[in-house]
C-alpha cells in the first residue's frame, strides 16, 4: 500500500542505510524480478556523464523479453548518492555486500521481510522479492492505468498473466472495461510510468484510503503463475 511504502521510506532514511534506501526505490520503480534487480550495474543506470538515466531498456534474464524501466527523480537521487558514497565504477554492481558481491536473492527476501516490519505488517512471511515487483503494478492498476501498460512494464507475455498476477477479480475487469474507452487517446506506456509516483508523500496518504487489494498471492503461487502456459492461465482465470 502507498501508506506502507511511505513508512518504509521513513524508516530507511532514519536508519541511514543509503544502499537499502536506493535498493527499495529501485525495486519499486523498476518492477523487476529480484534476479534482474540484483544484477543491475552502474553502467545500466548511469550515463558516461554521471547522470542517472530516467528511462532505459532491459532484457529479462528469465523470459528474454525486453522491458522499459522508468526511474523517477527520488530514485535517481538515491542511486546517484549510492554510487558516489561507495565510489562505484562503471562496471560495478549497484547493490552489493562489502562493495563487491551482488546481494543474493535469499538475502533480498530477508530484506523485504524487514521492510514489511517497518511498514507495520505482521504476516511478514508472506512477503518476498515479488512483493516489491507487484507494489507499483497494483498502485498503477488502482489508479486506472490500463492493463496493457502494466503488463508491458512487468514484461508479461499476455494480459491474462497480469490479471492473475495482480489478483484482479472478474467484476473489476468488467468495471474497467466499462470505464475505459478506445475512443480517447492514450499516452505512451513510458509516459504513464513517469506520471504516477509512489514517492509523493501527500499523494500516498490520500490514496491509501481507497487502495484495497482483493487477494494475497503467496510467493510460490506468483512464481507458478509466471511460468504457466497460455492454456493454464486461461483455465485458472476461469476458475477464479
Amino acid at each position: 500500500m502507498p501508506v506502507e511504502v511511505k513508512r518504509i521510506m521513513k524508516s530507511l532514511v532514519k536508519q541511514g542505510d543509503v544502499m537499502e534506501t536506493a535498493l527499495f526505490h529501485t525495486a519499486i520503480d523498476s518492477m523487476l524480478r529480484s534476479s534482474d534487480l540484483l544484477k543491475l550495474r552502474v553502467e545500466t543506470v548511469m550515463y558516461q556523464s554521471g547522470a542517472i538515466k530516467e528511462v532505459f531498456s532491459l532484457t529479462q534474464s528469465k523470459t528474454g523479453r525486453k522491458v522499459t524501466i522508468v526511474l523517477l527523480e527520488p530514485t535517481r537521487k538515491w542511486l546517484k548518492r549510492l554510487i558516489q558514497e561507495e565510489n562505484k565504477q562503471f562496471g560495478d554492481y549497484l547493490f552489493t555486500v562489502n562493495g563487491l558481491f551482488p546481494i543474493h536473492p535469499n538475502w533480498y527476501r530477508r530484506i523485504v521481510k524487514k521492510w514489511a516490519k517497518f511498514a507495520g505488517i505482521t504476516n511478514v512471511e508472506e512477503y518476498s522479492g515479488h512483493s516489491t515487483r507487484r507494489t507499483k503494478a497494483m498502485f498503477l492498476y488502482r489508479r486506472g492505468v490500463k492493463l496493457g501498460t502494466i503488463s508491458k512494464a512487468l514484461g508479461h507475455k499476455n494480459l491474462t498473466a497480469t490479471i492473475l498476477y495482480l489478483g484482479i477479480e472478474e467484476q473489476e475487469v468488467v468495471n474497467d472495461l466499462k470505464q475505459n474507452s478506445l475512443w480517447r487517446s492514450e499516452p505512451e506506456p513510458e509516459d504513464v510510468l513517469k506520471q504516477h509516483s509512489l514517492w509523493r508523500p501527500l499523494e500516498a496518504e490520500r490514496f491509501a484510503a481507497k487502495t484495497i487489494v482483493n487477494r494475497q498471492l503467496s510467493p510460490e503461487l506468483v512464481a507458478r503463475l509466471e511460468n504457466m502456459s497460455e492454456e493454464e492461465l486461461q483455465l485458472r482465470l476461469g476458475q477464479s
